[in-house]
């Protein structure tokens, strides 16, 4: 009798009598490997599910009011990517509103100096001009950001 390379089970040749013992040996492995599989696979779908839940996200939403300075926001990770808007409304000089948007989207590369990527999370700074663009720091508006892992 001859057996398989990775899991030792029997290979009965033609001439080879099949003993009963030899069968029921071949059947409990194959069980016991099955078992060890369905658990295994249970296993990593509990860390599956852990890994993303609703308490685990691969991103963190947040705000922060603009102060016209520089502010460090934590994260407590540094981001890969990060995403920050704003709106303001000023009464032009007809009395109608005027909308200002305001967006900056980054994956830590230069967004014209004005957003900074660190270890656990990012700072803002104000542009080095007074027109620099995206202002993320004007102190009338609150900003609102989504942070990559």
């Amino acid at each position: 009798m001859n057996y398989t390379k990775n899991y030792h089970l029997p290979q009965w040749e033609e001439n080879d009598r099949v003993l009963r013992l030899d069968f029921n040996n071949a059947m409990a492995a194959l069980e016991d490997g099955l078992q060890a599989n369905a658990s295994a696979t249970d296993q990593v779908k509990r860390i599956a599910e852990a890994a993303y839940s609703s308490g685990n996200k691969p991103y963190v939403i947040g705000r922060y009011p603009g102060t016209g300075g520089s502010q460090t926001i934590t994260l407590g990770f540094r981001p890969s990517f990060l995403i920050i808007s704003g709106t303001k409304s000023t009464p032009d000089a007809n009395g109608a509103t005027r909308l200002a948007y305001f967006f900056g989207a980054t994956s830590g590369e230069n967004l014209n100096k004005s957003v900074q990527f660190t270890d656990s999370g990012f700072i803002v700074t104000p542009g080095a001009a007074s027109r620099i663009y995206p202002d993320l720091v004007n102190g009338t508006m609150t900003y609102e950001y989504i942070a990559f892992r």
